[in-house]
C-alpha cells in the first residue's frame, strides 16, 4: 500500500463530493492567477486545489492546502468573505498598491491566523495518514511559513530574494507549531530574516 498514493486519492474523492477538483502540475510552482507563483494554492473561485509536484515539498503543501478546503468547509460565509477580503487587501500591497494602514496590518494578521489554523490541522492529518513527512522539519517550516506574512506585510512583496528556510533560520524555529507567530515575531528574528528580503 502506498500511503500517499492513498491519501491523494482520498483527497480527491472528498474535494469531487463538493465539486472541487485536485490539479498536480509538473512544475517547480504554479500561477496563483493574481499575478504570483508558489508551491500550491487552494482557491474557492476556482474551486481547486492546485500543487506543483516538483516542489521537494509536494506532499507537505498539498496537506497544507487540503486543510484550507477542511477550513472552507467549516467556516461561515461571513468568515470566509473576511478571509478572501484580507487576501486581496494582502495582494494589492504586495503589488505596491496603496492600502491604508491599519486595513494592512489588520488584513496580515487574518491571513497569517489562516496560515496558522491550516498548519495546526495538518499535524493531525500527518499522523492520521501516516505520511511520509518528519514532524519536527514540518513544523519548524511551517512556523517560518507563518512567520514570513509578518516579512511580506513589512517589505511589500511576497516572497524572499532569496529561500530563508537555512540552517541558521530554522534553528530559530520552534519544534512544534506556534500559537504566537501569527500575532508577530521578535526584534531578533525579524532582523535575521530581513537579510533574505
Amino acid at each position: 500500500m502506498n500511503i500517499s498514493k492513498d491519501f491523494i486519492q482520498h483527497l480527491r474523492n472528498h474535494l469531487e463530493e463538493y465539486n472541487f477538483k485536485l490539479i498536480l502540475s509538473n512544475s517547480k510552482q504554479v500561477n496563483t492567477g493574481t499575478g504570483f507563483r508558489c508551491s500550491g494554492f487552494f482557491d474557492e473561485s476556482t474551486r481547486t486545489i492546485r500543487v506543483a509536484t516538483k516542489s521537494s515539498v509536494w506532499l507537505e503543501v498539498l496537506v497544507h492546502e487540503y486543510c484550507h478546503f477542511l477550513d472552507y468547509l467549516e467556516c461561515s460565509r461571513r468568515e470566509l468573505d473576511k478571509e478572501n477580503h484580507a487576501i486581496g487587501i494582502c495582494e494589492s500591497h504586495m503589488k505596491g498598491h496603496i492600502c491604508h494602514a491599519r486595513s494592512v496590518k489588520y488584513a496580515f494578521l487574518t491571513v497569517a491566523r489562516m496560515e496558522w489554523k491550516a498548519e495546526k490541522r495538518a499535524q493531525g492529518i500527518i499522523r492520521e495518514w501516516h505520511l511520509p513527512i518528519d514532524l519536527v522539519d514540518y513544523n519548524k517550516e511551517a512556523n517560518l511559513h507563518i512567520c514570513l506574512y509578518h516579512m511580506y506585510q513589512k517589505h511589500c512583496r511576497y516572497g524572499a530574494r532569496n529561500n530563508p528556510a537555512t540552517e541558521t533560520i530554522l534553528a530559530m524555529m520552534p519544534k512544534t507549531i506556534s500559537n504566537r507567530m501569527w500575532r508577530g515575531i521578535s526584534e531578533n528574528l525579524e532582523k535575521a530574516l530581513s537579510k533574505y528580503f
